[in-house]
């Protein structure tokens, strides 16, 4: 995701975030097509959307139907607050249904992170600086009488600053989990995830979760069935890290580490691990993101956990090889019951624009045959700067965020991609873009 590489690169060095997310792009009226299309993205139909400013595809959440995309906006003179696009399936076209915005856009830096709970959007704004600088917060939008409108602001009883609450959000039924990275405390140093419970139209927190001395990090969280899947870093030597998964289940008195989950490297494939992310779904957990160097082309992976009998165990792998891998590059993956998908997109933090090593690949694998295996389903490869850099899976249905990009007529575009899946393949593809004119 877009946005886990804004917010590790906030808290280390806060300055640099305005610098390296500027595009430099025209400030202009906005009209947005979605456009239906077959598997090759051949034009099809049409569905209109509102005024924006340009920005990056940081973040998208899919439930039911809702969409939300989020979008880290800014130009070269404002305050990159971001904005969150929600649209709704409406005979089977995509259709804008609302623009969210932060009500004091001083405040509300990277506010993208998404996540949909019923008729509700979720918004993390880890930049949120009213609690302190990075403090961070979640912004809650309701539907109500026709209407989008803010209905609360959740923020720890713990915040300080740095905290970069919000980075990310996983939401199942009334249940809402916050990742904190910065968070700090004498049980440990290495972030904490929170846990909000939804009374009515109100959250309120629960728990406060820590993973022991020894690791992960808080980077990603996860959460279906009851459980919380925390995924980060362990720093195993000097310059080597390894993503790893903490798995915690619900007690009497509230949550305890129930599974570590992690992927070694062995004698004949080098592991390395690029970005700790996870995704969730009924008992099934997919824990990304892997470089593997082995005796062929490196392969990018993800792998697919199952529990049986109260043991999570490696259930299948799924990976990705080819592309174009020049300048910065960010991978995303996300699972369901039968489909999984696994993308990689490249680009330039600096602002660079139009490299032909620019572009993203996503590969969607179905899980089939006699052993349901994962295999892969359809690959689809676009010259667009960060093209699979985030992604996001329910039922058959992909979304895919790229990234804005400036082009020669002077218009900034921002991708998003929906795809459906089949037993032949994508039978059906629709590609959201926004143009910006002058």
């Amino acid at each position: 995701m877009i946005q886990f590489l804004a917010n590790g690169l906030l808290r280390e060095n806060p300055p640099m975030m305005l610098n390296l997310w500027r595009f430099r792009i025209l400030a202009a009226t906005i009209v947005g097509y979605l456009l239906s299309c077959s598997a090759n993205l051949a034009p099809r139909a049409f569905a209109a959307t509102p005024f924006v400013r340009g920005g990056v595809v940081s973040d998208v959440s899919l439930e039911g139907d809702l969409l939300a995309i989020g979008i880290n906006k800014g130009s070269l003179t404002e305050v990159e607050s971001g904005i969150v696009l929600v649209f709704r399936l409406r005979g089977g076209c995509w259709q804008h249904d609302a623009t969210l915005a932060p009500p004091d856009p001083a405040t509300g830096a990277f506010f993208g992170a998404v996540a949909i709970v019923a008729d509700a959007v979720l918004i993390g704004s880890p930049g949120d600086d009213e609690n302190g600088k990075n403090a961070g917060a979640v912004y809650v939008f309701e539907h109500m009488q026709g209407e989008w409108s803010l209905r609360q602001k959740i923020v720890p009883t713990e915040a300080l600053p740095g905290d970069c609450f919000g980075q990310d959000l996983a939401t199942s039924d009334d249940m809402l989990v916050v990742a904190s990275p910065g968070s700090r405390s004498e049980e440990s140093a290495l972030g904490a995830a929170y846990v909000f419970r939804r009374h009515g139209s109100r959250w309120a927190q629960q728990s406060r979760l820590t993973c022991k001395v020894g690791g992960p990090t808080v980077e990603s969280v996860g959460t279906s069935n009851g459980l919380i899947v925390v995924g980060g870093y362990v720093q195993e030597s000097e310059g080597h890290r390894q993503c790893v998964a903490k798995v915690f289940m619900p007690t009497a008195s509230g949550w305890a580490e129930d599974a570590t989950l992690k992927i070694q490297s062995t004698e004949n494939v080098d592991i390395r691990s690029v970005r700790p992310q996870v995704s969730t779904c009924a008992n099934t957990i997919m824990l990304g993101h892997f470089l593997e160097l082995g005796q062929g082309p490196p392969e990018h992976a993800a792998y697919v956990f199952e529990c049986a009998d109260g043991i999570w165990q490696v259930a299948g792998r799924v990976a990705l090889s080819g592309g174009k891998y020049g300048g910065a590059y960010s991978p995303s993956c996300a699972v369901a019951p039968d489909y999984a998908v696994l993308g990689v997109g490249t680009g330039f933090l600096d602002g660079g624009a139009g490299s032909a090593n620019a572009g993203g690949v996503v590969v969607m694998f179905s899980r089939r045959g006699p052993k349901k295996d994962w295999k892969g389903l359809s690959r689809v490869e676009i010259s667009e700067e960060w093209f699979g850099a985030t992604t996001a899976i329910r039922g058959k249905t992909v979304i895919v965020g790229g990234l804005a990009r400036l082009e020669v007529n002077g218009d900034v575009r921002t991708g998003t991609w929906a795809y459906e899946c089949g037993d032949q393949g994508v039978t059906n593809g629709q590609r959201l873009q926004y143009a910006l004119s002058r």
